[in-house]
């Protein structure tokens, strides 16, 4: 008893135990160094590293997803393949020298580069029916909630969308294979940040075709743990103490036993 109590404490277990995690893959996508792009303020590679280390042992402890770590700056991985090793079979890294381009084509410009990269070259993408793709210095902790309860005829799942300035959210989104070879890649000569034709353009683009060829869309709230690279700000509780997050979750692991116990009882009892 004592070992799994331990066990519930160390490994977060509830919040991992019956993801479906055969249907997806989550694609983080990386640029330790942004070599100069232009509207970025969280830049400098060493803080961006320590991120993307930070984003990933939290998804490694956290889920049981399969997952594509892509990096497009040539940076020293090292430390990450390091990580990675520690859970074999869990993690496909996959780097290259694509971050040369135009800096005024914008950040957005690279994440295409990257998902493409990613799309043609993961197995671990090739084998999931549903990628869930995150800017790689960012958690998800709700992620498992939200694939447990993921409807498998959505087409692609979103967090934010402004019809008004034909906008849609592109920290995460959830989405079908086909979503992108279909739809979104072919707008990626469109990107230009200089222009005002940014990433969450074309993904709204791509969105609104889709949605006219009847396929199913749905809003999701996603949550949010690190920093926004834009305007280099925290999101969730990246800031609170560690003290502070420690007794937040001994709380949370108190009500999901209490809620265990509970069904025992109500079963005992109905006998």
């Amino acid at each position: 008893m004592i070992n799994f109590i331990k066990k519930i404490i160390e490994n977060d277990f509830f919040n991992k135990t019956s993801c479906k995690e055969n249907k997806f893959c989550v694609l983080l996508t990386a640029s330790i160094n942004p070599n100069g792009c232009y509207y970025l303020k969280r830049a400098c590679p060493i803080i961006r590293e320590k991120d993307y280390i930070k984003s990933i042992k939290m998804w490694l402890k956290k889920t049981r997803l399969p997952i594509v770590f892509c990096e497009n700056s040539g940076y020293d991985i090292s430390k990450i393949i390091k990580i990675a090793r520690k859970y074999p079979g869990r993690v496909e890294i996959i780097q290259f020298n694509g971050n040369d381009y135009p800096r005024y084509l914008g950040t957005g410009h690279g994440e295409m580069k990257i998902m493409e990269k990613a799309m043609n070259e993961s197995g671990f993408i090739k084998k999931s029916e549903y990628i869930v793709k995150v800017t790689g210095r960012l958690f998800i902790p709700n992620i498992v909630s939200i694939l447990n309860n993921f409807d498998q005829e959505i087409f692609i799942a979103h967090e934010s969308i402004d019809h008004a300035q034909k906008f849609l959210g592109s920290r995460s989104f959830i989405y079908k294979k086909d979503f992108f070879t279909k739809y979104f890649y072919k707008y990626k000569e469109l990107l230009n940040d200089e222009k005002a034709i940014h990433f969450e353009k074309i993904l709204y683009l791509a969105f609104e075709n889709s949605n006219n060829d009847y396929y199913k869309s749905k809003r999701i709230f996603f949550e949010y743990y690190g920093y926004g690279g834009t305007k280099n700000i925290p999101y969730g509780d990246t800031e609170i103490s560690t003290s502070v997050r420690i007794k937040r979750k001994i709380k949370r692991i108190l009500g999901k036993i209490g809620i265990i116990i509970n069904k025992i009882l109500l079963i005992y009892i109905k006998k």
